[in-house]
């Protein structure tokens, strides 16, 4: 990984500056490590230009903003995906599976990375997740990472830059997992906080927090 220049940006995440401007102010730009903010003094690596070639595959399927948050929130699950697809003569997909809670018919959508395409495959491997328990596979989506990383190179070659560099550390190098703690930390406390404003809206639907009378005065 390594600071790119502005042009050198731009030209891999197949963007221009008045694209970019657009995308940031109707709020459907999503960058690495969980970023929705690029500005011409900011630092970019490959790895926000892959954020954005990817988000726009994701934008096929979901609405634009739905498919920037994906990009946004799920960065440790599919920046693994990345330097797996760095590192290996194996394609790597990252997966959007949308469930729905058995209990109470609450949404969410749970991401993983696989070495198969196949939707059957990686429903198997979810389904046998934990994290998975109460939910109901409903849809999912399925993204090439190694075509990700393949798009961004041909496009910064076309605009005359050469992104060659391997975009990150082998996922087996210690470092990876450092650089990796920080968003798994922020992300697991993020989906605390999912958890537990469901919890409460649950109690709130039942009574729980009714507000008692006014007494008397």
């Amino acid at each position: 990984m390594r600071l790119l220049a502005w042009g050198e940006f731009l030209a891999g995440a197949g963007l221009t500056a008045r694209r970019l401007t657009s995308e940031r102010e109707r709020g459907t730009l999503a960058l690495a490590m969980g970023s929705a903010e690029s500005y011409q003094m900011l630092a970019h690596t490959e790895v926000d230009c892959a954020a954005v070639v990817l988000c726009d595959q994701l934008a096929k399927t979901f609405e634009k903003k739905q498919a920037a948050q994906i990009v946004r929130v799920h960065f440790p699950t599919w920046g693994r995906c990345v330097a797996h697809a760095e590192h290996s003569d194996v394609d790597q997909y990252f997966a959007i599976v949308e469930t729905v809670r058995v209990s109470d018919g609450a949404t969410a959508h749970l991401t993983c990375g696989s070495t198969s395409p196949n939707p059957s495959e990686i429903a198997g491997e979810v389904r046998g997740h934990p994290v998975a328990e109460g939910f109901r596979i409903v849809g999912m989506t399925v993204a090439n990472i190694t075509g990700v990383c393949e798009r961004v190179r041909a496009n910064a070659v076309k605009k005359g830059f050469d992104l060659s560099q391997r975009f990150l550390l082998p996922p087996d190098d210690p470092r990876s997992e450092e650089f990796f703690a920080p968003f798994d930390e922020a992300f697991d406390r993020a989906a605390r906080l999912v958890a537990a404003r469901r919890r409460v809206e649950r109690a709130i639907a039942s009574g729980a927090f009714a507000a008692m009378p006014a007494t008397p005065q």
